[in-house]
């Protein structure tokens, strides 16, 4: 069975795409409740993959048009249920596997998600395939 692919109609100007890419939201998004994010490894098991989506998610949550600040390492460990030296750690490991950057300081981070964008972009072909 073969499935299409249908496409959603995103304006740039819409919050979903100040979070993530319009390519990789024009199939559609599902909403991920940041209870859920807390809780995943009590849930599902604690595994290196559900920590990574964890900071991932939280990084995707944290961006918004118009950032006055950047975020605390505080505030994403809490939004993550994660411990800021293991949220810290696991920034680190998503750098090494060039998937984002980050720089500042504890107090405000500053990151980039474009990397991740393009590998999701990549990974999930128009062809179908992914």
């Amino acid at each position: 069975m073969s499935f299409q692919r249908r496409k959603v109609l995103i304006r740039p100007d819409d919050i979903l795409a100040q979070k993530w890419s319009i390519a990789v939201i024009d199939e559609g998004f599902t909403p991920f409740p940041k209870r859920l994010l807390r809780c995943l490894d009590r849930i599902f098991g604690e595994s290196q993959g559900v920590n990574e989506l964890r900071v991932i998610l939280t990084l995707v949550d944290y961006r918004r048009p118009n950032l006055t600040r950047d975020p605390s390492l505080d505030y994403l460990a809490f939004v993550s249920g994660l411990s800021k030296d293991k949220f810290l750690q696991i920034m680190c490991n998503l750098r090494e596997q060039n998937l984002i950057e980050f720089r500042g300081s504890d107090a405000a981070i500053h990151y980039d998600l474009t990397r991740f964008m393009e590998k999701v972009e990549s990974l999930t072909n128009d062809d179908g395939t992914a």
